[in-house]
């Protein structure tokens, strides 16, 4: 219990004393910035998923990855919880991960087994689907995504954020 565990409570201290001198812009844009970690992080991992099929390599274990960071991030907004009771940010942010959740059960899910199907197997109608299946996950990430850039743009006009 020697020097280490002091350094250890003077080290905790001074950071305690740092976030509570924080001022509101700063406390704002730390807040902004862990919503979008989680929400970039997330949306990485789905496009390594979309590329995976792309590329016809570890379409499963990319799948997988996909489906666990997004139960991560997602649990991980909900601890954050709100920005001093105001959910501008983290509901949008939120709604990105549900829907991107439910596209992986779905339509991601109907992809991933197309991909996994040998050559022999692929027909028109299975490559037609998929474009309408991609097309519809298109517009579905699109809405979402852009629904949360403009809550994040709120979000910075109403605590005085400057986003770049």
């Amino acid at each position: 219990m020697g020097a280490n565990f002091l350094y250890i409570l003077f080290y905790t201290a001074c950071v305690s004393l740092f976030l509570g001198c924080a001022s509101p812009e700063e406390k704002a844009r730390d807040y902004n910035n862990q919503v979008v970690d989680a929400v970039t992080d997330a949306s990485l991992s789905v496009e390594k998923f979309e590329s995976s099929l792309v590329n016809q390599k570890d379409i499963q274990a990319s799948y997988d990855d996909a489906k666990k960071h997004l139960q991560t991030n997602l649990e991980r907004l909900n601890d954050m919880g709100d920005y001093q009771g105001d959910t501008l940010l983290v509901n949008p942010a939120k709604r990105v991960l549900q829907v991107y959740d439910k596209l992986m059960n779905n339509e991601y899910n109907t992809l991933r087994a197309f991909h996994l199907l040998p050559s022999a197997e692929i027909s028109f109608a299975i490559t037609d689907s998929c474009k309408v299946l991609r097309m519809f996950v298109q517009n579905e990430s699109t809405f979402v995504q852009q629904d949360f850039e403009n809550a994040q743009q709120s979000f910075a006009d109403r605590y005085g954020l400057d986003l770049q």
